[in-house]
């Protein structure tokens, strides 16, 4: 029997329902937009629902390595990027109770804080001082050094996020269609069409790719752009009385979060792995050598909270020069960008996707010049 097609008309279609790509579609959908987004996996099987749930200002790293790369006046807009990106996600509510810190694993890393310390200012940061002993008291045992708590930081409950912004853009009229994966992008008189599985056909004047590394194998522009990366992840039964808190550790390395009913997540350790996890897609794969430090991590820091009881990985999506990519796609007006944001989601994906919004509705993008994608032409 032959396959039924099924066609949606829109203004724009948006590939990808993570964190940036229903962004972008509640704010155009607010801004009269008739839009469709198209994904190939199932509601909470994005990064950000199955992550950790950290929002960061700035980046998982200390600030000056964020100097050191961009120089002091981007790295103070890049900042104020991920403030608007993280109080658009507090908007969402189901912020975690508890602070977010940046934990110092060795006195190293305790340099490293005060290294960052002396540029706060400049950039844009208010950060409050955390003692070893303030540390250990937090964990109910011993700490790994002190710690620098960063205004306006958050841990939330990323599935909880998800649901909520799901449903605000279906109730303001956006088309979401789930496991829906997209086969081909072609362009036509009238602007694109997208081609999903099932005979899903979706025509529309513009186009957003927003469903990280895999928009490599319907755009050749970004074969040489995205690296697959994947990171491990672990959670901790609930325990009554357990610390609550998210921080970031390693160098960005270890990240973790424990909600109000003090179950915890936490998830990184790349480095236990030769390539840092950089290529791996299969998310099923076992993971020993990670497991075995992310473990130890548990019962020598983390043993205040309860016993883990799961185990998974995520793929993120990385680009060639660690900063998303947001904006037009060089040589494709129709066709934008929203990708690229590692694991820190919670910091760069709505802003970036309500950014796109804004640049369709011919509105000021107000995004930093050096995310556009035409920085790597």
């Amino acid at each position: 029997m032959a396959q039924l097609s099924m066609t949606l008309q829109a203004d724009v279609v948006i590939v990808g329902a993570g964190l940036g790509g229903l962004g972008a579609a509640l704010a155009l959908a607010q801004g009269g937009a008739k839009v469709a987004v198209l994904d190939a996996r199932g509601p909470g099987d994005d990064g950000f629902s199955r992550g950790v749930g950290l929002a960061l200002i700035g980046t998982e790293e200390h600030p000056h390595h964020l100097a050191g790369g961009l120089g002091v006046e981007r790295a103070a807009e890049y900042v104020a990027f991920t403030r608007r990106s993280v109080a658009a996600l507090a908007a969402l509510g189901a912020v975690h109770p508890g602070p977010t810190l940046r934990i110092a694993f060795g006195a190293r890393e305790e340099g490293e804080l005060d290294a960052g310390d002396a540029l706060a200012d400049a950039l844009g940061l208010d950060r409050v001082v955390w003692s070893q002993d303030q540390v250990a008291e937090l964990l109910r045992g011993p700490a790994p050094g002190a710690a620098r708590a960063s205004a306006g930081d958050l841990h939330v409950n990323p599935a909880e996020c998800m649901s909520r912004l799901r449903e605000a853009a279906i109730s303001a009229g956006v088309d979401l269609r789930h496991n829906a994966p997209v086969l081909a992008v072609e362009d036509d008189a009238d602007g694109v069409v997208v081609l999903a599985e099932g005979g899903l056909i979706a025509r529309a004047s513009l186009m957003v790719y927003a469903a990280g590394w895999a928009m490599a194998g319907l755009e050749p522009w970004l074969w040489d752009k995205l690296s697959p990366v994947r990171t491990r992840h672990m959670a901790a039964a609930p325990r009554p009385g357990a610390p609550r808190l998210g921080a970031t550790a390693q160098y960005g390395h270890l990240n973790l979060s424990a909600g109000a009913d003090g179950a915890l997540r936490w998830a990184g350790l790349r480095w236990a792995t030769p390539h840092l996890e950089v290529g791996e897609t299969d998310e099923a794969a076992p993971t020993p050598a990670i497991d075995a430090r992310l473990d130890a991590v548990h019962d020598r820091t983390l043993a205040a909270f309860g016993p883990k009881v799961a185990a998974w990985s995520v793929v993120h999506t990385h680009t060639c020069d660690n900063l998303p990519l947001v904006g037009p796609l060089p040589g494709q007006p129709r066709r934008a960008l929203c990708l690229g944001f590692r694991d820190q989601q919670g910091a760069l994906a709505l802003e970036s996707g309500r950014a796109i919004a804004r640049g369709i509705l011919g509105e000021d993008p107000a995004l930093p010049s050096f995310l556009s994608p035409s920085r790597l032409v």
